[in-house]
C-alpha cells in the first residue's frame, strides 16, 4: 500500500512538471526524474535536450571568469552541428521547467532574428553564399517565402494577359 502511495505521489509530481513544461510529456519518466534532479545544472541536462527538442543537441554557454561554461546560454547546435545564435543571452537558472521555457523563447527569438537578417540577404548575395551563411531551417523558410511571392506575381501577370508568366 505504501509503495502504491509513493508511486501515485511520484506520478502526480511528474504530471505537475509536465503541465508546467509540456515537452516533458514526450520524455520517459526515468529521464524526467533525471532532468528534475539535476535541473539546477544545465550542463547535466544537455544530454536530454534531444528528448525535449527535435534536432537540438546542445547549447552554447557563455564562459564564466574561470573559462568554465556559465548558466547563460548564447546559442544552440543541431544534431548536424549547425549553430544558431540566440538574439540575446538566455539564463538557465532556477527551476528546470522555467529555464527550459526560457530556452524555447530564446530559440524562437534567435530564429526570428536570423529570418529578418536572411530575407534582405536573399537578393543581395549569390545563392550559394547565402545558403551557407544561414541555417538550413532559415534557407528553407526564406526560399519558400520568395517562392510564394514569385508565384503570386506570376499569377497576377497571368491574369493581366501574360500567357508565359509561369
Amino acid at each position: 500500500e505504501e509503495l502504491e502511495l509513493c508511486e501515485k505521489a511520484l506520478q502526480d509530481f511528474l504530471d505537475t512538471k509536465r503541465v508546467a513544461f509540456p515537452r516533458f510529456y514526450f520524455v520517459a519518466p526515468a529521464d524526467l526524474l533525471d532532468i528534475l534532479s539535476k535541473g539546477t545544472n544545465p550542463q547535466l541536462i544537455i544530454r536530454h535536450l534531444p528528448k525535449c527538442f527535435d534536432t537540438v543537441s546542445n547549447l552554447e554557454f557563455k564562459p564564466d571568469d574561470k573559462g568554465e561554461p556559465s548558466k547563460m546560454a548564447i546559442g544552440m547546435y543541431s544534431k548536424e552541428k549547425e549553430y544558431v545564435k540566440f538574439a540575446g543571452d538566455c539564463s538557465c537558472d532556477g527551476p528546470v521547467e522555467t529555464w527550459l521555457q526560457t530556452v524555447v523563447d530564446s530559440m524562437r527569438k534567435g530564429l526570428s532574428s536570423e529570418f529578418k537578417k536572411a530575407i534582405p540577404e536573399y537578393e543581395e548575395q549569390e545563392r550559394k553564399t547565402w545558403l551557407f551563411n544561414n541555417s538550413v531551417q532559415m534557407t528553407v523558410a526564406v526560399s519558400r517565402v520568395y517562392f510564394t511571392s514569385e508565384i503570386n506575381e506570376a499569377m497576377e501577370a497571368l491574369e493581366d494577359g501574360n500567357d508565359e508568366a509561369l
